[in-house]
């Protein structure tokens, strides 16, 4: 395996696994679920996903300059 491929696959496993770990971090941080309303809940998955656009954003900008 090449670098270039190692360097690939690193980016795109680091992009899944940060979006997942601050998702879940978001969303299960509250201590009682069964008190937490529709706006945290839409708050929380805003958030998500504009972390998960940004760390995609940072995944082709990486891909870009590895590929160029």
């Amino acid at each position: 395996m090449s670098l270039r491929e190692i360097l690939l696959v690193s980016l795109f496993a680091a992009d899944i696994l940060g979006a997942l770990v601050i998702g879940g971090f978001l969303i299960f941080s509250s201590k009682d679920m069964a008190r937490v309303s529709r706006t945290e809940i839409l708050k929380s998955l805003t958030c998500l996903f504009c972390v998960f656009a940004i760390s995609n954003a940072l995944f082709y900008l990486g891909l870009w300059l590895i590929l160029r």
